[in-house]
């Protein structure tokens, strides 16, 4: 999926870390919606990470295909509750904004996943991306879906980082762990921007 060593390599490094860093606020964490988030994070990168390597594609797509769809589901219901002020005033750490580019990002590994696999990416043919080699063509309807991915995942990412960038002109982030929240899932958000990219484009 992803063509070249050093790219290979490079993903797998930022991604890793991303996931470190899920397990570090995990840890530190008492809030329970905190550690459900990052345990999927961690899931994510992980996922993310098998991706970009030939022995990801031995692993079976369905039951991550489930995991990334429930938890799509759980981040836009939370993006939901949060905008209508349906939970508790401090119970979410997040904005319903990163919500909502978390349930994108699910989604998008849902989209990855079916891509790369039979029913989606191999329907004429076989694909050895991770070499950057692509037999075959993704089928119209998947690349499209592809294409809308990328776009949302732009412009959430988009979103989320010129928060951050004026939260921080105004002083407006007092905590430390926030700044690393946002950080870690803009890493996250661009490296699933261009492992989408190389699917959609071999």
């Amino acid at each position: 999926m992803v063509e070249g060593l050093a790219a290979q390599w490079g993903i797998t490094i930022a991604l890793a870390a991303a996931g470190s860093y899920a397990l570090f606020r995990l840890v530190l964490s008492r809030r329970g919606f905190t550690r459900i988030e990052m345990l999927l994070h961690m899931a994510m990168s992980s996922g993310m990470i098998a991706m970009t390597w030939p022995w990801g594609m031995s692993l079976a797509p369905w039951p991550q295909i489930l995991l990334f769809a429930l938890a799509a589901l759980w981040f836009a219901g939370l993006g939901v509750a949060e905008q209508a002020g349906w939970l508790r005033r401090g119970l979410l750490e997040h904005s319903a904004a990163l919500q909502y580019l978390h349930a994108v990002m699910m989604a998008t590994m849902c989209w990855m996943l079916i891509a790369m696999s039979d029913g989606g990416a191999m329907a004429e043919g076989s694909m050895s991306g991770m070499q950057g080699e692509v037999h075959g063509s993704l089928p119209l309807a998947v690349t499209w879906l592809g294409v809308g991915t990328i776009v949302a995942l732009v412009a959430g990412v988009a979103k989320i980082l010129a928060g951050l960038i004026g939260s921080i002109r105004r002083g407006r982030v007092r905590e430390p762990l926030l700044y690393g929240d946002h950080v870690s899932s803009i890493v996250m958000g661009l490296g699933m921007v261009v492992m989408s990219i190389a699917i959609v484009v071999p």
